[in-house]
């Protein structure tokens, strides 16, 4: 995607936020979420893939047997990350009452916020059957897929599955500056895995959408933090 496409994109959903959502400023809104959401997507992959690989070397049985496949891959699983966080945002910021009456067109918004104009039938065939699940099934939905798209990635730490969705809605929290939701939600993760507030460089806090502590990971901590619990 050209830098002009994307400007144009963060632009138009600027301005159809801006008629949603009075009392904030929109385009920083929307670059926050985009900032912090494709982050997650990006540290997401890399846990599923190349940490893996780090972690437990290659394994030719399910391994991609080229470059070519183990991009597609990759690119599979990032609109499944990408399909898949859009409605837990959705879910977060209906929840938190951020805009008004999000309803259908909140989920529309985002998804062309992250795909752009003319993906909306692919979008609803990813989308759909997310919608109406609960948190676990939803999150089991997403897993299957991964490690289909990933077979690698069935070696991933179980914990990290129960984090992400909460990293998810804490970069919406942020985004819209709820910090005490950001925090709360932090404080379910550390329920999850107590160690990701040992870190010596993040302490655990809850960091800006376009940060990532270098040590850790957070806010998608790496295999030896998620593996420390």
């Amino acid at each position: 995607m050209s830098m002009h496409t994307q400007f144009q994109r963060r632009e138009c959903g600027a301005a159809e936020l801006a008629t949603h959502c009075l009392n904030l400023r929109p385009a920083e809104v929307v670059d926050s979420l985009l900032t912090g959401l494709t982050q997650l997507r990006d540290l997401l992959t890399v846990r599923l893939h190349e940490d893996v690989e780090r972690q437990f070397g290659v394994d030719s049985m399910i391994a991609p047997m080229s470059l070519s496949q183990e991009c597609k891959q990759i690119r599979q699983a990032s609109v499944e990350i990408d399909v898949y966080a859009a409605v837990v945002v959705h879910e977060e910021v209906t929840r938190g009452g951020y805009v008004d009456c999000p309803g259908e067109w909140f989920l529309d918004w985002i998804n062309q916020l992250r795909f752009g104009s003319g993906c909306e039938l692919a979008f609803k065939e990813h989308t759909d059957p997310y919608r109406g699940l609960s948190d676990k099934g939803r999150r089991q939905r997403f897993v299957s897929i991964l490690q289909h798209a990933v077979p690698e990635s069935v070696k991933t730490p179980p914990v990290l599955f129960l984090l992400f969705p909460q990293s998810v809605r804490i970069v919406a929290a942020v985004a819209f500056g709820d910090a005490l939701r950001a925090q709360k939600l932090r404080a379910e993760q550390l329920d999850l895995l107590s160690t990701i507030g040992d870190c010596q460089e993040c302490h655990g806090r809850v960091l800006g959408n376009d940060e990532r502590c270098r040590i850790c990971g957070n806010p998608l901590w790496t295999f030896a933090w998620l593996r420390a619990g």
